[in-house]
């Protein structure tokens, strides 16, 4: 399974890395995969992680989610 996430606020590869670190780091997802340049995370999951739990991770980032598909 997969998750499209839309961010707001990556300017350059230092915050992709942060947000890449830190979905990684979240229980239920295999891969991560972020770019700044289009404001796109695309995660693949090996269970279910309900969308509150991507937004606070990228949030306590001080970047914006602005959508989840």
């Amino acid at each position: 399974m997969k998750k499209t996430i839309k961010i707001k606020g990556m300017d350059n590869t230092a915050c992709q890395g942060q947000v890449e670190k830190a979905l990684l780091g979240l229980e239920g997802v295999s891969s991560a995969d972020a770019d700044y340049k289009t404001g796109i995370a695309v995660v693949t999951l090996n269970s279910e992680v309900p969308d509150a739990v991507f937004i606070r991770a990228i949030e306590r980032l001080d970047f914006k989610v602005i959508e989840i598909k």
